[in-house]
């Protein structure tokens, strides 16, 4: 580092860094793959020979360059844009060991993301300092989108929060605004034990509380030796949190003896009462439903996770919510977060697991069992009644459920779908909108709304809606979906083509088929209109492995075709496959006044 005073410039130099495409030239693998780094981490140069520069082609190995050539907000569902854990770790420990010296010295980096991540043979370093500057300087909002702290940057835990984003993107292959959902395949991944402890590092490293967070790049180090020695950070972290609960209780017993003690040797000394103080409305349990501590964060984690409603956040939710279950098989809200898990893979995946009906079904009746005085037991209830076509117990359920807990967020969702569904929409919005007004930043309900608009023929109100969703979360599957839906009634089939190709990219692993799909449809419009785009999905349809008796009913009837359009109705009905839509979905509008459509509506218990 230096200045040039004739110049009238500060200026600093480093070492080359490795070059990018170093790799390639020695013909190992490319950029992006799943690979080590070197042959045992931690990287040094004695292991690391570097590949000849070449001044004319040269570019700058960074960990951006490693991850991925073309990052983009979704990395492939076989996340090949992530490194080995103990690759993880040795960069983590190279780049803390940085961050330690720099904030010792009273400085801030501010912009720490992959591409501010070089190597110089071999080793992680930092690079960029064009936005370091002093510690606590907090007036300038600096940096990179997603790498950014909630409170902004500027100080050490905020630098601590962009490693943390660095360490989730390079374990994961995810992106970092999808943090802290995990890959959906993580369960069949050799490597999946050492992915969940080293993510115990991340969580806390990206907590959003900044109190919550690392104190020091020494203390996020201190963790990472732990790991790189085979110790298991989250067994550390239990036992030290019950040896702070146990000096905790020493330390009540000794005050409340103390409190005694003054309460009752004035008493002996005076007739004078002291005055009594009520702690109840002050003192709150920080636990509900379990005393299992580590039971409890991996719930509070399950709720975090299952927010986005995205596949990965489905799957990250289920795995929080089972290990809750496991640690704790009496802990009845965890049970419940696993039912909103089902759920949302029945309502967001594009081929549910099998079993699916199953599970729901086990876990409402252990909810029941655990515990009927929850709201979300009677929630789960409603539903399982519901896809029972048990209207009315349904209804009956979900009352219940809301009079226990009204702010209970999914009972008036869920009770607000199922209103329009019943042909209700009035009453669905009214639900819908205090599910939205007690938490407005939850994708699901922005969704929901639509419905209501949806159920009454206005779809302009529903599509702005719908695209609400898609606002608080852009890979939000089922956003995409009912767009494509909405766009779809309007008549506008280009761009309902184009939304279906989204929801279908990001629920589905072969992007390749699903491109190729949606060619063939786009085609199929170009040359023969609406019909011919209904043509093709009748082919698409009847080719699939997985009959779907619905919707093969829809497309005949949006192709007028009557008979056909009865026959599949009635099969639909036979397998209980969602008829609960018949009112809802306005294909059926131009059959409304067919007895044999009337028919299906009072056996199915919808008929007004």
């Amino acid at each position: 580092v230096g200045k040039n005073d004739a110049e009238g410039c500060f200026y600093y130099v480093m070492e080359l860094a490795d070059t990018a495409d170093g790799e390639k030239e020695k013909g190992g693998k490319g950029a992006g793959e799943n690979r080590p780094l070197s042959p045992s981490p931690p990287f040094s140069p004695a292991t690391h020979t570097p590949a000849p520069i070449n001044p004319e082609t040269y570019s700058p190995k960074t960990l951006r360059s490693l991850l991925s050539p073309a990052p983009s907000p979704t990395f492939s569902p076989a996340c090949p844009g992530r490194l080995p854990i103990p690759d993880c770790v040795a960069i983590g420990l190279s780049l803390t060991t940085a961050l330690a010296h720099l904030h010792e010295q009273g400085l801030v980096h501010r912009d720490i993301k992959p591409s501010n991540v070089i190597f110089v043979n071999g080793v992680a370093k930092l690079g960029d300092i064009g936005l370091v500057t002093d510690a606590g300087d907090t007036q300038s909002i600096v940096g990179t989108e997603g790498y950014l702290p909630p409170e902004g940057p500027g100080t050490p835990p905020a630098d601590l929060y962009s490693l943390g984003k660095v360490l989730y993107e390079i374990s994961t292959g995810l992106d970092r605004r999808r943090f802290s959902e995990l890959p959906e395949d993580l369960p069949s991944w050799p490597e999946r034990a050492a992915v969940i402890e080293f993510n115990e590092i991340v969580l806390k490293a990206c907590a959003k509380n900044a109190d919550q967070r690392y104190s020091s790049a020494a203390d996020l180090r201190a963790d990472l030796e732990l790991l790189q020695r085979g110790k298991s950070v989250k067994h550390a972290r239990l036992s030290g949190r019950r040896w702070e609960a146990g000096k905790k209780l020493v330390g009540v017993a000794v005050i409340a003896t103390l409190i005694l003690i003054a309460a009752f040797w004035p008493s002996a000394m005076s007739k004078r009462r002291l005055p009594k103080t009520d702690f109840s409305s002050t003192t709150k349990p920080l636990m509900r439903g379990t005393t299992n501590a580590l039971a409890w964060q991996y719930y509070q984690e399950g709720l975090y996770s299952s927010r986005k409603r995205t596949p990965d956040g489905i799957q990250a939710g289920l795995g929080r919510f089972q290990e809750a279950t496991r640690l704790d098989p009496r802990f009845a809200l965890a049970y419940a977060g696993l039912f909103d898990m089902y759920v949302a893979q029945a309502n967001n995946l594009d081929e549910p697991p099998p079993d699916l009906n199953s599970k729901l079904r086990a876990t409402a009746k252990a909810l029941q069992d655990l515990d009927d005085s929850l709201a979300e037991t009677h929630t789960a209830q409603a539903w399982v009644n519901a896809e029972d076509w048990k209207w009315a117990e349904a209804e009956r359920e979900y009352q219940r459920a809301i009079q226990i807990d009204p702010k209970n967020l999914l009972a008036h969702t869920h009770y607000g779908f199922w209103l329009c569904q019943w042909g209700r929409p009035d009453d669905g919005r009214q639900e819908l909108l205090r599910a939205d007004d007690l938490d407005p930043t939850f994708p699901l309900f922005k969704k929901n709304l639509g419905h209501p608009y949806y159920v009454q023929r206005d779809f302009t109100n529903a599509l702005a809606q719908y695209r609400k969703s898609l606002e608080l979360e852009p890979v939000y599957p089922v956003g995409h979906f009912w767009m494509g839906r909405a766009y779809q009634a309007l008549g506008t089939i280009p761009q309902a083509i184009d939304e279906f190709e989204q929801w279908q990219i990001l629920v589905n692993t072969n992007r390749t088929k699903v491109e190729e799909r949606y060619h063939s449809l786009r085609k199929a419009y170009a040359e023969s209109g609406a019909r011919g785009y209904w043509m093709r999905q009748l082919e698409l349809a009847n080719d699939c492995s997985r009959t779907n008796t619905y919707y093969l009913a829809e497309i005949h009837a949006r192709l007028g075709e009557r008979a056909a359009t009865f026959t599949w109705l009635e099969k639909a009905y036979l397998e209980r496959n969602q008829m609960e839509y018949l009112i809802f979905d306005e294909c059926w509008d131009p059959l409304r006044d067919d007895p044999r459509f009337q028919g299906l509506l009072k056996k199915v218990g919808l008929e007004k």
